[in-house]
């Protein structure tokens, strides 16, 4: 048998445009086995003389041997179900097959740098139903037979009193391999299978059961194996391995990547993903330990690929089961759905729009928007759905004039040869109104005429074919018309064509408040604070009214850095750079060039029933790449113990119920619409005694009794306490009427600490609290479980204040705590205090209820 001729290392790699030692193309296109190709008939049965004695032994470690994985791998679980009354006994067995004794897969470890796997296929490919780099190609190929050679690097290290632990990020070094092959004088042949013997099943196996319970958290961590170098990597690829193997849980030293090893020369990464060359790993090489060349057979077990899929079909039936179920929402039955739908963006401040409904005999069937834009021009939008002819055409007529310019559009479901062209056989009536009402209100049609919009049963020709959905506007509007269009839309089932009117015009957009402090420059901004501190000085504060002055100044004095230096977030609904490309759209785009070679193979000639098998195809792959991606994206994140709080509040997110942005409320059998009259409305229900923006009066000193004792207060003040303050305030807090967070108060604390100090001595010399600080911005929140949100009753005020007072209450509130507790001032049952913690309010309890 002639040996193939490979290339030599010094000619990789083959495809000169793929990421560095790929062997791609050596075997073919569409190559799934590697390497395994060299195990060929002649390899196999030349490596069958190795049989001597008959002896068999097996390499397979135990399944459940490694009790606790490494890597936050599952172990494996056995359960045995009971089927009685039957005699009868059932195996249900749950494991990672990266547990124990296994064969990396091409699947398994790419190229980290170009993310590309053997042969250039990429993550993405590997979708449920995919037949791309299965391990089930091994098995289809009859599994890894052939002339296995092992280099027992254990024994030798022993002899050779080298002391390595299997378990730390230990090497292998190719000089300990050369010299093991010189004294045995192993020989290779070309499709020789591999072994490397370090000892690791034989230190695991000899751990006591904590030890194995504590071997994934060990410290330090790594794993022995074949040093990855260069030379390592020649070695492996011109001594003719058809695959390696180890008792290692790594074959090379682990981890992989990191400051032992070169990111570039990594041997998973060149053999699976770039020579196609299988890694066994954990095989128990303990009895073999005496041979140095012997048969090897491997049994597969077949995994169809689809597997995956096959769950996944279970789970949709779960699903579908489960969205049978009927649910009675009283929302829902509140009121009566339109036929009519405006979709509003929520950019668009609410005050700048407002929708009519009409009512008696168009009641659900028409409905016009009214929308500001940016220089207070209204513009209106009627909408008529009359599929039934059910809607009095004169009403919307008479709503075209008072509001001036504006749209009018709908499924009007009438013939007329203004817009259907002289083909018409039939015109109503009411056709002849609406272009005469329209053409008096200086409204113009906006539409090819003759343009079909209408087909039944959704073919897009024949003679059940109309134009009844028309799109009129004013002729004031025409010049600001930049398309008028019908898009073909893949997917869309319906017999209406969509028609969309695209306007060049400004409209007013809701302003942003959230403050992005971290992309603040810190330098620039403390500079500008420091030189509006500067101007305020270290006055002589000795009454109240000076103290509000200064305070009030200290906090102006971050005005114009926040308004100049501090960026805003985007406004509600602005769209975001994205920061990789939209794989689903080039799915998509791959799926309709699928569709149309299937159509052309079958020969479906309408686009509806081509647009629909492009729509299941789309839906079916883009619904379980999306899931497979966001559950390989959370079981990460679960496994490596991150973002677990992320998670819980996105989950929670998701339960929330979609509200609407209530426009009107309701109060003393009055209606609010206007921002002005429902901030009254609020304020009157929730404070119906009144506000002031006055200073308000304190209330009377209760009477001084003269046999108490005062107790006296500290009123010193050291920098070193409000530093403390500063540095430890939360982020991510809401800002008072200022604008200052606290974020900001951090970022210039050096040049705001001096006056901060100064201000708040002052404040507890004088026991009075600055009137800056008891400014407040009130945010109404709803409450939860509200039928009607129009109610003031439903939503709850927050008061926002600034957060430079609230450092100053936290000095005013350690103060008052330091004298209560000092002097006892506090009840035996008062709990929450130093010394008194929730384990003693138990006690408390348990022995009130044991002395009972």
């Amino acid at each position: 048998m002639t040996p193939k001729k490979l290339p030599t290392f010094d000619d990789l790699p083959l495809d000169k445009n793929g990421p560095p030692g790929n062997a791609w193309g050596l075997w073919g296109p569409d190559d799934q086995l590697g390497r395994l190709n060299l195990l060929t008939p002649e390899t196999v049965r030349a490596a069958a003389s190795e049989i001597r004695e008959g002896i068999r032994i097996s390499l397979d470690w135990p399944l459940d041997k490694l009790s606790h994985p490494p890597f936050g791998r599952q172990a494996l679980q056995h359960r045995i179900l009971n089927k009685a009354p039957m005699t009868m006994n059932d195996d249900v067995i749950t494991l990672n097959t990266q547990s124990s004794t296994q064969w990396d897969g091409f699947r398994h470890y790419g190229y980290q740098r170009t993310g590309q796997f053997y042969m250039g296929h990429k993550q993405e490919e590997f979708v449920p139903g995919s037949q791309s780099l299965g391990i089930d190609a091994y098995a289809n190929n009859g599994g890894i037979i052939g002339r296995g050679v092992l280099i027992d690097w254990y024994s030798w290290s022993q002899r050779n009193n080298i002391s390595l632990s299997p378990f730390q990020t230990n090497a292998v070094e190719m000089s300990h391999i050369h010299a093991i092959i010189a004294e045995e004088n192993i020989e290779f042949h070309q499709g020789d299978i591999l072994f490397i013997r370090v000892g690791f099943t034989a230190h695991y196996n000899a751990l006591s059961p904590q030890e194995q319970e504590s071997f994934p958290n060990r410290q330090p961590g790594g794993l022995l194996g074949l040093e990855a170098t260069k030379e390592s990597l020649r070695w492996l690829w011109d001594s003719g391995f058809a695959a390696i193997a180890s008792d290692a849980a790594g074959f090379e030293r682990g981890p992989a990547t990191g400051a032992y090893n070169d990111p570039d020369v990594s041997i998973h990464q060149w053999a699976l993903a770039g020579w196609g060359m299988p890694i066994g790993e954990l095989f128990d090489l303990e009895e073999l330990a005496e041979e140095w060349q012997f048969f090897l057979t491997t049994f597969l077990r077949l995994v169809p690929i689809n597997l995956n899929f096959s769950l996944q079909r279970a789970r949709d039936k779960a699903t579908r089961e489960r969205k049978a179920v009927h649910i009675t929402n009283q929302y829902l039955e509140k009121d009566k759905l339109h036929a009519d739908a405006y979709l509003i963006h929520k950019s668009i401040p609410i005050t700048d729009w407002d929708v009519e409904f009409h009512h008696d005999v168009n009641f659900g069937l028409a409905a016009m928007m009214l929308l500001q834009s940016s220089d207070d021009q209204i513009i209106a939008t009627r909408n008529v759905y009359n599929q039934r002819r059910n809607v009095n055409m004169s009403d919307p007529l008479q709503k075209v004039a008072p509001t001036g310019e504006g749209f009018h559009v709908g499924d009007f479901h009438l013939h007329h040869p203004v817009w259907g062209g002289n083909e018409l056989t039939t015109i109503e009536s009411e056709a002849i109104e609406l272009p005469n009402g329209l053409d008096q209100a200086g409204m113009e049609l906006l539409k090819t005429r003759g343009f079909r919009t209408y087909y039944r049963g959704k073919c897009y020709a024949g003679e059940y074919s109309s134009t009844i959905d028309l799109t009129y506007i004013s002729s004031s509007l025409v010049p600001f018309v930049r398309q008028w269009q019908s898009p073909d839309v893949p997917g869309f089932e319906s017999d209406h064509r969509v028609i969309m009117t695209t306007l060049n015009l400004e409209l007013k957009r809701v302003p942003s408040t959230y403050y992005i402090w971290k992309r603040t420059d810190p330098d620039k901004f403390r500079a500008c604070v420091g030189a509006s501190l500067k101007t305020i000085g270290f006055p002589a504060l000795t009454s109240p009214a000076m103290i509000d002055d200064y305070g009030r100044e200290v906090a102006q004095a971050f005005g114009p850095a926040i308004e100049t230096l501090v960026p805003l977030a985007s406004p509600p609904g602005s769209k975001r750079p994205k920061s990789r490309p939209n794989l689903v759209a080039q799915r998509a785009q791959n799926l309709l060039r699928l569709a149309e070679e299937r159509e052309r193979s079958s020969h479906i000639a309408t686009e509806a029933q081509q647009h629909y098998k492009v729509k299941r195809l789309a839906q079916n792959v883009i619904r379980k790449e999306r899931s497979a991606s966001f559950h390989r994206m959370l079981s990460r994140d679960i496994a490596k113990r991150r973002r677990l709080y992320f998670w819980a509040r996105r989950g929670a997110s998701w339960n929330k119920k979609a509200l609407m942005p209530i426009r009107q409320l309701k109060g003393n059998n009055v209606t609010h619409r206007t921002p002005d009259s429902m901030t009254g409305c609020f304020r009157q229900a929730m404070w119906p005694d009144g506000t002031s923006d006055e200073q308000q009066v304190p209330p009377d000193r209760p009477p001084d009794n003269p046999e108490r004792v005062p107790f006296v207060v500290s009123q010193d003040l050291e920098m070193s306490e409000v530093k403390r303050l500063i540095a430890g305030a939360p982020t991510g807090k809401a800002a008072g009427p200022d604008l200052l967070a606290y974020e900001g108060m951090k970022m210039a604390q050096e040049e705001l600490l001096p006056y901060l100090h100064h201000l708040f001595a002052a404040c507890l010399k004088l026991g009075h609290h600055p009137a800056a600080f008891k400014q407040a911005s009130t945010v109404m929140l709803r409450k939860a479980g509200k039928d009607d949100y129009e109610l003031p009753k439903s939503w709850r005020p927050v008061a926002l204040l600034p957060c430079m007072g609230k450092l100053l209450e936290k000095i005013f509130t350690y103060r008052l705590k330091q004298v209560a507790v000092e002097h006892d001032l506090l009840p035996d049952v008062q709990f929450g205090t130093p010394g008194k913690c929730t384990t003693k309010a138990l006690q408390y309890l348990l022995k009130n209820v044991y002395s009972a």
